[in-house]
């Protein structure tokens, strides 16, 4: 099913399903600047690599790169869910840990994570904060405070 829009450009709430062929065609197609098509091949990268670990993560994108009316997001901002019997990310291998480290992956990719369990308080808390717009682009946009948006799970 297509990804569904509110009026001023953002996913209606919720989470969606989408291919990464999906997300490149809505979020950095043809049309899209030279940032965003950047991010998306970083994005690419990234998920090439995670998707190589023996432990198959959810993967979710948030924040402005999934918002149709910003041109140039900064960054990709994802939510990262590991299955409930995986002990933390602190119990992953070196090369685990390279792709489920803020810091790490920010510095390589340009992709901001946070990672939780599946089924945990914490990925309904994430999940729910990153429905929310920023402040910032609120008041770039208009848009009244607090104004909420969907978020795009990537599905194989």
């Amino acid at each position: 099913m297509a990804l569904q829009f509110e009026p001023n450009g953002n996913l209606i709430v919720g989470v969606h399903d989408a291919t990464i062929q999906e997300i490149e065609a809505t979020f950095a197609g043809a049309r899209s600047g030279p940032r965003r098509i950047e991010l998306f091949r970083q994005l690419l990268a990234y998920v090439a690599e995670l998707t190589s670990l023996p432990i198959a993560a959810t993967i979710v994108i948030d924040g402005s790169f999934v918002m149709t009316s910003v041109q140039e997001p900064n960054d990709i901002d994802l939510l990262l869910t590991f299955p409930k019997w995986t002990n933390s990310a602190l119990a992953f291998n070196r090369n685990e840990r390279r792709l489920t480290s803020h810091r790490l992956v920010a510095a390589r990719y340009d992709i901001d994570i946070v990672v939780a369990r599946e089924g945990s308080v914490a990925q309904r808390m994430w999940e729910s904060f990153f429905c929310d717009v920023s402040e910032n682009w609120c008041l770039q946009f208009g848009w009244p405070i607090p104004t909420r948006k969907g978020i795009v799970r990537i599905m194989s």
